[in-house]
């Protein structure tokens, strides 16, 4: 009787613990929305740098200049990451020739399981590597997602942290297209 009384008691405190940890997870709080950083009160030039995609061919952020660029830091467990990957693939064809999206996977897992996983949510436009010297580059980066945009000369000029808000995006996209090239970024 007593060797049947352990595994049952076992099982009694693992049903248990299971139940609290439901209930506290339950009583989380919603996933925040998406925190959008004070436009940069001194926007800073971001220097160019080539990487490459995960076939290999070299992305150049010399060649962005003149266009609005959303650099999106994303990973495949990431749930908002997944939420938000449709709506930049349609703004990377609505805005095509204008903006720019590169998506930077910060991710364990192998090139070719993010290509499926791309190539799932029909994703158009560059996909890079997370590596320190990108983390240099883009310093606010300190949650996935998190989204950066750079104005048409070059500069970062705004963060978003956690799963984007698209009509403000929308918003700070279109403003920051109407600068042009040579003109200063507004504030938000």
């Amino acid at each position: 009787m007593p060797r049947l009384m352990i595994p049952v008691a076992l099982l009694v405190a693992l049903v248990g613990i299971n139940m609290l940890t439901r209930h506290a997870r339950d009583r989380q709080p919603a996933p925040a929305e998406s925190v959008k950083s004070p436009w940069l009160a001194s926007p800073y030039a971001l220097d160019h740098f080539t990487v490459p995609d995960l076939d290999g061919r070299p992305v150049s952020s010399a060649a962005w200049r003149g266009q609005v660029v959303i650099v999106n830091f994303w990973a495949t467990w990431c749930l908002p990451c997944r939420r938000e990957i449709p709506a930049l693939v349609a703004l990377q064809d609505r805005y095509r020739g204008r903006l720019v999206v590169v998506g930077v996977v910060d991710d364990n897992a192998s090139d070719e399981t993010v290509r499926q996983f791309a190539s799932t949510l029909g994703v158009n436009y560059a996909v890079i590597r997370a590596s320190m010297d990108l983390n240099r580059r883009f310093p606010s980066v300190e949650a996935l997602p998190t989204t950066v945009l750079v104005d048409p000369r070059g500069r970062v000029a705004v963060a978003y942290a956690g799963e984007l808000q698209m009509a403000e995006l929308e918003r700070d996209i279109q403003r920051l297209m109407a600068t042009g090239p040579g003109a200063a970024v507004p504030r938000g």
